[in-house]
């Protein structure tokens, strides 16, 4: 069940990310990505690490969630909302 939310979500963000780009570029139209709030890119780059952390613990402990993998993903995650919500406010 895990491996199917993980690959869900990672479907999810090709199809999001990619879909507009390729129809863009079979229609002709230039595009580009701008950020206009430089946090954006902190962002983008804090949930890599976060899911990249996540794919790595359950896949270390054989793609089972159990106790102990439960505890160190709430961590990620409690710990990666502490760093978007204090550098908002900052």
């Amino acid at each position: 069940m895990v491996t199917t939310i993980i690959a869900s979500q990672i479907m999810n963000l090709q199809i999001c990310l990619a879909f507009p780009w390729l129809t863009s570029i079979f229609l002709g139209i230039r595009s580009e990505i701008v950020f206009e709030n430089p946090l954006t890119v902190n962002f983008f780059m804090i949930a890599f690490v976060a899911i990249l952390i996540a794919i790595l613990v359950v896949t270390a402990f054989g793609m089972k969630l159990n106790k102990t993998v439960g505890i160190i993903l709430l961590v990620v995650y409690s710990l990666s909302i502490f760093y978007q919500v204090h550098n908002e406010m900052v």
